[in-house]
């Protein structure tokens, strides 16, 4: 029998012909029933108590359309549709809504999924080794359901016991280590569900390097090795080693050759020669700082001649230069002597203190010359290594001498002779 409609209209009862009624759906409330913790699995079923097919559902999770993932399935059936979750992880806590639609309307019912997972570390510190005086932020994140809290504990030695610090939250902030600070750390995740997490680690500080005090051998001559080792006795690596002569990269310097290792490093001269002496200075630098120390290099080299003095000759009244230039190690003192044609020796300075300059570097020069200048000039270097290094040379003065007088003969006429 087909359906109809009973009408009843002016008090007469006719049947007409008829269509069927669309009802919305209306959602059965549903829940997860209990408190669920990561790892286990989770069913839910929403169900329709009333609506006309065909029916879509749709879950939602905190107002967005879920889709079908390794950890979430969906059973769709007429009147009703089943969503799995399997494992449940920390995530997965949130709200859950299914939405049901048909022709004639929507219907939907929401409900909380909560998750219980323990606490688990998503980030935490190593141990720390720290520049003396540097900042320290370090940061123990872990991650469950409820959110877990973090404290931070550190261990004292004179108490053997642990003790809370002020810090609060996942960051601990030292804004300058120095040795109050060194030692054992701890943070702790909780968030009320079992088992509570600990994370330990050491906190110490960069140890500056050290130096152990070096030299070289005494009595070094030009042609021999000149060897020093640049130890150090106490600095964390890792550690850097350069050496300077006289405040210059010795590297730049002929004949030196640099040995560098993890701990120490060796300064090699080979072979020496007079220009090698001068102050060595090894510096070490790490991430705490830098140490160095410096050794002097002594070569005993002998006098040689850079410029040997030759024979000059002058002009009365005039200027006249010699240059005597020596070398050595250590630097050789220049002087002059004079032996003049009457015989007598003596130093220029003495012989002719006012007219005579002898330079650091051993040049002579004489001002306004005379005859009596003339003979035999020599020139000494001697640094105290023998031999004394000696060069005897002439100096011939021309000309008359200006202070010799010339008689002048002189007519005085009397005031009375006429």
């Amino acid at each position: 029998m087909n359906p109809t409609q009973m009408c009843i209209f002016a008090g007469m009862l006719q049947l007409v012909p008829g269509t069927p009624s669309i009802e919305p759906p209306r959602v059965n409330p549903f829940s997860f029933l209990k408190r669920w913790r990561a790892g286990e699995k989770t069913t839910v079923t929403c169900m329709v108590a009333s609506g006309t097919a065909p029916m879509k559902f749709i879950w939602m999770k905190d107002g967005k359309e879920l889709t079908e993932a390794s950890s979430v399935r969906f059973k769709h059936e007429q009147g009703y549709s089943m969503l799995f979750i399997e494992p449940v992880e920390v995530n997965s806590g949130g709200n859950y809504t299914c939405v049901v639609k048909n022709r004639a309307g929507i219907d939907s019912y929401t409900t909380f999924l909560d998750v219980e997972a323990s606490p688990r570390w998503a980030e935490t510190p190593g141990d720390q080794k720290m520049a003396f005086g540097s900042e320290v932020k370090l940061n123990c994140r872990a991650t469950g359901s409820p959110p877990p809290a973090v404290r931070w504990e550190r261990f004292v030695e004179a108490t053997q016991a642990w003790t809370k610090l002020r810090a609060e939250g996942e960051r601990l902030d030292i804004p300058r280590v120095t040795n109050n600070e060194t030692g054992r750390y701890r943070c702790t995740a909780v968030n009320g569900v079992q088992p509570d997490i600990r994370h330990d680690f050491l906190l110490s500080i960069y140890v500056p390097p050290k130096i152990l005090p070096f030299h070289f051998r005494k009595t070094i001559k030009p042609g021999e090795n000149a060897r020093t080792t640049c130890l150090v006795e106490a600095g964390d690596a890792p550690m850097t080693f350069s050496w300077l002569r006289n405040g210059m990269d010795a590297t730049l310097t002929k004949n030196v050759h640099v040995n560098t290792q993890a701990d120490f490093s060796i300064l090699n001269v080979s072979p020496v020669d007079a220009t090698s002496a001068g102050n060595f200075t090894c510096i070490v630098k790490n991430k705490a700082g830098f140490d160095s120390f410096t050794a002097y290099l002594d070569v005993e080299a002998p006098p040689e001649w850079k410029r040997e003095p030759m024979d000059k000759a002058g002009v009365v009244g005039n200027t006249v230069r010699i240059e005597c230039l020596g070398s050595g190690s250590p630097s050789p003192k220049m002087s002059w002597h004079v032996e003049r044609e009457d015989g007598l020796r003596q130093a220029v300075s003495e012989a002719i203190p006012s007219r005579a300059t002898v330079h650091a570097n051993g040049t002579l020069v004489l001002h306004d010359l005379d005859t009596r200048d003339s003979g035999q000039y020599t020139c000494t270097a001697d640094n105290g290594v023998a031999p004394v290094l000696k060069k005897t040379i002439t100096l011939k003065i021309n000309g008359k001498d200006r202070r010799q007088e010339r008689a002048i003969p002189i007519k005085c006429n009397s005031a009375d002779s006429k």
